[in-house]
């Protein structure tokens, strides 16, 4: 099984897992590619964050007035990192805190909250692309801010 597959497997978990039973769960799940444009001049985050490189990304949107943090899943052939909404609003649109997981290189990664700034486009009922840009600030090195572009598709249940 591809890593891709297996990937997009484990968010369709994430998304399963993310139900109570009998609750109305209304997230939607996005998948395409986001590009480095821009990151802190500093010798770690040099070494770590190449501008220009790109990352497959999965986005578990919320649709309606769901109680559930969104989520940001960011793979490449070094790992994944899930970033999951770590303040009092369920969403990662706008400033906020998250917190990262994962493994990158085979060692585990978790760091319990940095700040973002995301402009993630308005998700509907009916939207079937995303766009979104932003900063996550202090990502895995201090001082190291990483700026993303990236448009995502929609993932229709059973189409995956």
């Amino acid at each position: 099984m591809s890593i891709g597959r297996k990937s997009l497997l484990a968010s369709v978990v994430l998304a399963t897992a993310l139900t109570g039973a009998g609750e109305a769960y209304a997230a939607k799940l996005f998948k395409g590619i986001v590009v480095i444009t821009a990151r802190t001049n500093t010798g770690l985050c040099m070494a770590e964050y190449d501008i220009s490189e790109s990352f497959v990304v999965e986005y578990l949107a919320n649709v309606g007035a769901e109680t559930t943090p969104e989520r940001l899943s960011i793979m490449s052939t070094n790992g994944s990192l899930l970033l999951s909404n770590a303040d009092a609003t369920p969403t990662l649109r706008g400033a906020g805190q998250v917190s990262v997981a994962g493994n990158i290189f085979a060692r585990p990664v978790a760091i319990p909250s940095i700040n973002t700034q995301f402009s993630i486009s308005a998700v509907a009922a009916t939207t079937v692309t995303v766009t979104m840009s932003g900063t996550a600030n202090s990502l895995g090195i201090p001082g190291c801010n990483v700026t993303i572009r990236g448009a995502l598709t929609y993932l229709p249940p059973g189409g995956y």
